[in-house]
């Protein structure tokens, strides 16, 4: 028998909040104004949020969620970019600062008996993803730093977020210009994960000099991790 959540006492409404999952808080925080308030009000707290960037069946794909030290991912949502929506289950999604989306929500069981969520929108990405950026802040009283996983498959621009500090490319050899455009686009980075860096040459400037942590293969990279290497040596001595 469904009940009226918005109807239940106080204590007890409040107690099946802090029960739900990062995936139904999120779900729960865009259903209205008020069940918002309600995820809000909890004070939730959540450890460290991480972006994946990849593609997905040809499509552009944004996700949130929490990366764990035994590295665990614990979604919160996904956003699939499409180019055009399905007319007939289009739904209106409000996130935070009133911006205003047209969506299409899916939710499946995999193998695993965890339910997911996706979203798919048509609209503007760099516009949308700071919208979702600024909501998760919101109902979940975030303002720490970033991880970023991103693949170099995605086309367009990279993801409009900010305050990213961590980086780790997905795939197993990066190009020299895709590289520094990501360091450029985020300046912030302090700590960058690859594989290995394809043939060619960073610029003398690239922002890859200034990261504080850089983790490679080196017996793919021998040559950049040796400028880094003595660069860093001729910083300290």
């Amino acid at each position: 028998m469904p009940i009226c959540l918005l109807k239940l006492p106080c204590l007890v409404r409040d107690l099946v909040v802090t029960q739900l999952e990062y995936q139904d808080l999120f779900l729960l925080s865009i259903c209205s104004r008020r069940t918002k308030f309600l995820v809000k009000e909890a004070r939730i707290k959540i450890s460290k949020l991480t972006f994946l960037f990849e593609q997905s069946h040809g499509y552009n794909t944004f996700s949130i969620g929490v990366f764990t030290d035994k590295c665990m991912w614990i979604p919160v949502t996904s956003l699939l970019h499409v180019p055009k929506l399905a007319l007939k289950e289009v739904c209106k999604v409000k996130l935070d600062h009133d911006y205003e989306a047209a969506t299409n929500i899916d939710i499946w069981c995999p193998l695993n008996g965890v339910f997911l969520n996706r979203i798919e929108c048509a609209n503007d990405p760099m516009a949308i993803h700071k919208a979702f950026q600024d909501h998760i802040n919101s109902i979940f009283h975030y303002s720490d730093t970033y991880q970023l996983f991103l693949s170099t498959k995605p086309g367009g621009n990279l993801p409009n977020i900010s305050n990213v500090t961590e980086i780790r490319i997905l795939e197993d050899t990066v190009d020299p210009t895709f590289l520094t455009n990501v360091l450029t686009r985020y300046p912030d980075v302090r700590s960058l994960s690859i594989a290995s860096i394809s043939d060619g040459e960073l610029p003398k400037d690239s922002p890859f000099f200034q990261i504080q942590n850089v983790g490679v293969r080196l017996h793919s990279v021998s040559h950049y991790f040796l400028v880094f290497f003595f660069w860093i040596l001729n910083v300290i001595v």
